[in-house]
């Protein structure tokens, strides 16, 4: 795992948290959408898999950011190809032994890639989301990638944002998790 094991256990409550939720609201957020009849004419939003959803996760948070699109992802009907970072690969396999006890086989499965194979995978026809989280530069390449295809993408990339913190914040609390965002 990407940070320290006195950490750990702070993570899998948070991906524990997370998983919990997006399931629990997973059946009212996918129904379809229904909207005014206009002379004689239904209008409606209806939601349908998008096919294999392929997630390139970081090192930093491997459980926590990548539940975010895993479990949207498997909610939704979609397949799913984890990438984990070469610095967390068992994370990867953890997933995978936890979905064999309640997926359906090949809905879940993990590659351990390389920047360039990632990006052959990334624009690939048959993948029909996929979400990064990592640097600018590489999320620019991964954007790139998918050029050639109209699919949803997910950036979420990496900087420096600044921090307000308020004249009546906690400061001990303040400092503790503006230290962690800095290094994690």
């Amino acid at each position: 795992m990407g940070r320290p094991i006195s950490q750990a256990l702070n993570e899998l409550k948070g991906f524990k948290e997370r998983a919990d939720y997006m399931l629990s609201i997973a059946d009212e957020k996918l129904k379809n959408i229904y909207l005014p009849e206009k002379e004689n004419f239904k209008n409606y939003i209806k939601r349908i898999p998008m096919g294999v959803s392929f997630i390139i996760a970081p090192w930093n948070y491997p459980y926590l950011t990548s539940v975010n699109s895993i479990i949207p992802s498997l909610a939704a009907g979609n397949s799913v190809i984890l990438k984990h970072s070469a610095q967390t690969p068992l994370c990867a396999k953890q997933f995978m032994n936890q979905q064999k006890k309640t997926l359906p086989n090949n809905t879940f499965n993990y590659l351990h890639l390389n920047h360039n194979d990632s990006l052959k995978i990334v624009s690939d026809k048959r993948i029909g989301f996929v979400s990064f989280t990592g640097s600018v530069s590489a999320g620019y390449e991964v954007q790139k990638s998918t050029m050639n295809k109209f699919i949803s993408i997910a950036l979420e990339l990496g900087g420096k944002d600044p921090a307000f913190v308020r004249h009546d914040a906690d400061l001990e609390n303040t400092v503790e998790n503006l230290v962690d965002g800095f290094f994690f």
